[in-house]
């Protein structure tokens, strides 16, 4: 089998991290590195139904669930991958590496919170000018990497004291008619 990898927008060959065949009732995993075109082989892959992944850094994985392989048969294929607007985990640990601890939201998080990271050793990015953009996959890593510093209950506490500095901020607001 022939795999064919390509960007979804430009068209052009990726060289994916990873491809895999693996298949739907028994047997072990098959791997292969696709080329610098974009290309993955498979050989001698047996008859049967498999489920196929390919992974690419920037990218949304993408999946195959049910593929029939038949016997003796020649089969190409393109797939095409959809890039992943956002910042995704690898970016997260080139910044963790540098030192750089920054959570990134896309709502009202400033104000308070902006103070009050600090405490627990990151600092707030906003990021809100596209709707699309998306870095759930980035903050998972440093949330696990401010566990390993404050604590599994670190974000809990962050959230109870973000909350009480609202609660003051909001009391103190309304006594001097703002």
């Amino acid at each position: 089998m022939t795999l064919i990898i390509t960007d979804a927008e430009d068209k052009q060959p990726l060289i994916a991290d990873s491809a895999s065949l693996t298949p739907r009732n028994a047997g072990s995993r098959i791997l292969c590195n696709p080329d610098y075109y974009g290309r993955a082989y498979f050989r001698n892959i047996p008859a049967g139904l498999y489920r196929l992944k390919v992974s690419y850094v920037g990218y949304f994985p993408e999946i195959i669930d049910s593929l029939t392989i038949y016997p003796d048969s020649l089969l190409t294929m393109s797939l095409q991958m959809h890039l992943y607007n956002g910042l995704t985990e690898f970016d997260a640990c080139e910044d963790l590496a540098k030192g750089i601890v920054r959570i990134y939201r896309s709502e009202w998080f400033l104000g308070p919170g902006s103070t009050l990271s600090s405490k627990y050793g990151f600092r707030i990015e906003l990021k809100c000018c596209d709707p699309t953009f998306r870095f759930d996959r980035y903050n998972a890593v440093v949330y696990k990497y401010l566990d390993s510093l404050n604590g599994p209950g670190w974000y809990d506490a962050y959230l109870r004291d973000l909350w009480h500095a609202k609660v003051v901020g909001d009391s103190i607001n309304k006594s001097l008619g703002k």
